[in-house]
């Protein structure tokens, strides 16, 4: 009788952390919103520069019922008092397209950050053709600039510059090429070091893409993780290695960072990686700016 009543504890005990474990994962986890303040050296920058603030927002997916979410994403973006804010893409709701916040809604709400600091914004695998083009027109209406194709230059408090470039996204499964073309070594700014901005990581991993640091989304990090952040399951061409969030180095040695993003997509939950504001804290190396002068890869 004894081990019986053991055994249907143990049960029931099973079960209750299962469903807390659910629970947390759809209720509680996905609306946990933390600030990951990560230090970045830039090559080209002087050792002793003050740090340049630098905040990212990837993956925001969202819904037409998310509007007291993003103005809390909005105010504590605010809080970081950064000097520029950077939209990495998938504005859209990824669980069910139909029930996305209009383009023009979501403008709104973003556009306070405008009054702190430029922001810039790139396009992701789920904002292409007439979401791209909403999503542009209400972005430019609130003051929200398109960068993608373009170069632009920074200016920090610190009296530093770098070069801003947006680069189109590009699905893991499509040749890598337009995208090394625009981050070839024959393509470097020559006297600023480059940020390069684009959504997915994936070819920023695994071909020579040539800016001194590149800042990402797409992968949330996995979304469902181990504790410590590493992912649970990830989908092929795709490894736990490539789709976790953070910094690191790419193979070629140049900065890489992939944000765990702020929504969710396929299913509507998180676990052991929270949604995350990034704030990068852009301080000098001392180092001179590699690779100039090179005529191609």
């Amino acid at each position: 009788m004894a081990a019986r009543w053991k055994r249907w504890i143990a049960l029931v005990g099973g079960l209750m952390a299962v469903a807390v474990a659910v629970v947390y994962a759809l209720l509680i986890e996905p609306r946990r919103l933390l600030v990951e303040t990560v230090e970045v050296q830039l090559d080209g920058w002087p050792e002793d520069a003050a740090a340049a603030r630098v905040v990212l927002l990837a993956d925001l997916h969202a819904g037409d019922r998310d509007g007291r979410w993003i103005k809390r994403i909005v105010q504590k973006t605010l809080e970081q008092k950064p000097e520029v804010v950077l939209l990495l893409g998938d504005y859209h709701n990824a669980v069910n397209a139909g029930l996305s916040m209009p383009e023009e809604e979501l403008a709104a709400l973003l556009a306070p950050l405008t009054a702190q600091c430029p922001v810039y914004y790139i396009c992701g695998n789920h904002d292409q053709f007439e979401q791209a083009r909403a999503t542009r027109k209400a972005f430019v209406r609130h003051g929200i600039q398109p960068v993608e194709g373009k170069d632009v230059t920074l200016s920090f408090n610190n009296g530093r510059q770098a070069v801003l470039r947006g680069v189109a996204h590009r699905h893991e499964k499509e040749s890598a090429g337009p995208m090394l073309r625009r981050l070839s070594r024959k393509k470097l700014p020559p006297t600023l070091p480059l940020i390069a901005a684009t959504h997915s990581p994936y070819h920023s991993i695994h071909s020579p893409l040539w800016a001194e640091l590149t800042v990402t989304g797409h992968t949330h990090g996995g979304q469902f993780c181990w504790p410590g952040g590493y992912p649970i399951a990830v989908r092929e061409p795709w490894t736990r290695e490539t789709a976790r969030a953070g910094l690191r180095r790419s193979y070629t040695g140049q900065w890489l960072y992939v944000s765990r993003g702020l929504g969710v997509s396929s299913f509507p939950a998180r676990s052991f990686c929270a949604p995350e504001i990034t704030l990068l804290l852009l301080r000098g190396s001392g180092k001179a700016l590699q690779l100039r002068g090179t005529r191609c890869d």
